[in-house]
């Protein structure tokens, strides 16, 4: 079988035609993890924050609850923090058990006591417990589901606004703050957009997916009004804000969309500056980041060198060393957006003064497909470190692949891949579905390959790191390289056989650190987008 397999990589890869996770502690800052670090917060910058709602503690003098919660079968209960400043999610599970729940109060935990409620039940956004990963959301699906302070004369035109939110439904508008009923912060009534802007007549856009969580960042300030989305920054149109008496609104839908929150901060007559905004967003992402896979659906089958779903309890990777052996490798846990890696300690403890190969490389879909080679002189190498400091699977030889025994893939067929085509001539299969349907890089052409009866070509530079997505879908099929898409024809080629991962054809060198395939799925471009800002936000893809 391992001929063969490399025979239709030299086949299809040699011919032209052929990018927020249950938030746990920061190890790089125990203790302290619930601040926002980095010069970027309430305890590190001179400047107060304004007002500040979240599910996790983000000042360390605060000492007061997180929301009020309302049961629908009856009564209130405040729901503070539990150890390191994280939301008691068992408390709130308890109190909201078997009924749904309901925000009351967000508690401001700036000094300010601006607390934002809402006391008309019917108005009030709900609590979703596990929205994020396994962390709690605020949710608004109606154009009267907000929560409101108390009226506020703000003090200057000048604002700053952050907040962790997604539109997991509709393209209206979703407030994610609203200062003085002008000055507004959250997502655009365009899909895949978010907005800043004084809600009268200026505004500007910024890209951010929708079905997607975002830490963005708004600024209004004149002239030097601007936007980030995550690692992104936009130099918006000159806004000129108001100073007008108002309240605050949260978490707003203007449109009958379904918007979600887990953190809002609003800085009244101050700019955030640079060093700041960047602080501020890493900061964010590191803690609220859902694992890619929680909210995406099922996939058949899914294999990646960090944990990809926060239900999975199961190993990552069994590795072999040369000096006889071999071992389970796990995952940490939750070190916050960047998601829960291989425990590259214990392998390198394992792999210490040998060289290590893989053995089976573990299925985290529930679908137990996992990927094994017996043959010794077949086997991945374990690279530690590869992508900068993190692991990786290579294979310098055709004949060194792994499989899963048999699949029957259904169309459509969507298969994600994170990866790099290091050395060449010789082309990378990232994955081979029933030998025919495969995604891979071509042997002597920047572009990555999308093949089975037809072909979509996207251009993917040699020897970097890329995130591909392929979707084979007939005349609807598409390749996501990086973001950038290339539409074109693919018709998956049914029939029986082994699902394959990363054999290189002659001379070429394939590093791989994740695969995963939908069978039967066709993932949107709000599912495509999200899971390669995924990927960026962990891999370091472009």
């Amino acid at each position: 079988m391992r001929w063969l397999v490399g025979a239709l990589v030299g086949v299809f890869l040699a011919s032209p035609a052929s990018a927020y996770l249950k938030a746990g502690p920061n190890v790089a800052g125990q203790g302290a993890h619930h601040r926002l670090q980095g010069g970027a917060t309430n305890d590190t910058m001179a400047t107060a924050l304004s007002a500040a709602y979240s599910f996790r503690k983000v000042r360390s003098a605060y000492a007061g609850p997180s929301v009020k919660l309302r049961r629908t079968t009856g009564g209130t209960q405040d729901i503070g923090f539990a150890a390191q400043g994280d939301f008691d999610t068992a408390a709130a599970a308890t109190f909201c058990n078997a009924t749904t729940c309901f925000i009351d109060t967000w508690y401001d935990q700036s000094t300010n006591a601006r607390h934002a409620t809402q006391p008309t039940a019917a108005n009030q956004p709900a609590f979703i417990q596990n929205c994020l990963g396994t962390q709690p959301c605020a949710r608004s699906s109606a154009s009267n589901h907000y929560l409101q302070s108390a009226s506020v004369t703000w003090t200057s035109a000048v604002s700053s606004f952050s907040g962790v939110g997604m539109r997991s439904a509709g393209t209206g508008s979703c407030w994610l703050a609203q200062k003085g009923a002008n000055n507004s912060f959250g997502f655009n009534n365009t899909a895949n957009n978010w907005v800043v802007s004084d809600n009268i007549a200026n505004f500007f856009t910024l890209a951010a997916a929708d079905n997607a969580w975002h830490a963005g960042v708004g600024i209004i300030a004149g002239a030097a009004s601007l936007g980030r989305v995550d690692a992104t920054e936009t130099v918006g149109t000159n806004i000129p804000g108001t100073s007008a008496a108002g309240t605050l609104n949260l978490i707003y839908s203007a449109g009958g969309d379904t918007c979600n929150t887990t953190e809002v901060l609003l800085w009244d007559g101050y700019q955030l500056s640079q060093n700041e905004r960047t602080a501020l967003t890493n900061n964010q992402i590191q803690y609220w980041t859902p694992l890619p896979l929680d909210t995406f659906a099922t996939p058949a089958a899914a294999y990646s060198l960090r944990r990809l779903k926060s239900t999975y309890a199961g190993p990552g990777i069994r590795l072999r060393r040369t000096t006889g052996g071999t071992q389970d490798i796990g995952f940490l846990g939750f070190t916050g957006f960047t998601g829960a890696p291989l425990d590259t300690a214990a392998a390198q403890a394992f792999c210490n003064a040998t060289t290590c190969f893989l053995d089976t490389w573990y299925d985290q879909s529930g679908n137990a497909r996992h990927l094994t080679q017996a043959g010794t002189t077949a086997q991945p190498a374990y690279i530690q470190p590869c992508k900068g400091t993190l692991p990786c699977t290579r294979t310098t030889d055709v004949n060194q692949n792994m499989a899963y025994s048999s699949v029957s893939p259904a169309s459509p067929l969507s298969v994600s891949a994170v990866g790099q085509h290091a050395v060449r001539p010789g082309g990378c299969t990232y994955a081979a579905v029933n030998f025919s349907n495969i995604l891979g890089q071509n042997a002597t052409l920047d572009i990555t390959v999308l093949q089975a009866t037809g072909a979509v070509n996207a251009t993917a530079a040699f020897a970097a790191w890329h995130s591909h997505t392929g979707v084979m879908n007939g005349a609807a099929s598409v390749v996501n390289i990086d973001g950038t898409e290339t539409t074109g024809t693919v018709a998956l080629i049914a029939g029986s056989g082994p699902l394959y991962f990363s054999p290189g054809a002659a001379g070429a060198t394939c590093n791989e650190v994740e695969l995963i395939w939908w069978d039967g799925y066709a993932l949107s471009a709000g599912e495509r987008a999200a899971l390669q800002a995924n990927q960026k936000s962990y891999w370091g893809t472009p």
